[in-house]
């Protein structure tokens, strides 16, 4: 929620989805321009919903930038070895953050 209204307040539009499994049906219907994704979700983990994302043709170039926990070595290079574009941790200073953010969307 932090995170959500900093980034609304400096005028980026979110949609949040608290049920990964209505995730295909909230992205055609929002068309994002960065998918922000954590490691651990319920129901389905962020990295297999990547690997998903990845192997669709329409949508296998949009931003991915994961929020973790635990930056360990092991996990940065699960998530660029499923293509994810960046990840920062969840305790890392909002400036990073926005950083982030925009250099994923840049990239696009």
């Amino acid at each position: 929620m932090v995170i959500q209204q900093f980034l609304e307040a400096l005028g980026f539009t979110l949609k949040t989805l608290e049920d990964p499994r209505y995730f295909w049906d909230t992205l055609t219907e929002f068309s994002p321009d960065l998918l922000i994704l954590d490691v651990e979700m319920p129901h389905i983990n962020g990295i297999e919903l990547c690997q998903v994302v990845r192997n669709d043709p329409y949508w296998k170039f949009l931003p991915v930038l994961f929020l973790v926990d635990n930056l360990s070595a092991d996990i940065v290079e699960q998530l660029f070895a499923i293509r994810a574009d960046d990840c920062v941790s969840k305790t890392a200073k909002n400036s990073q953050l926005i950083t982030r953010i925009l250099n994923c969307v840049k990239r696009r």
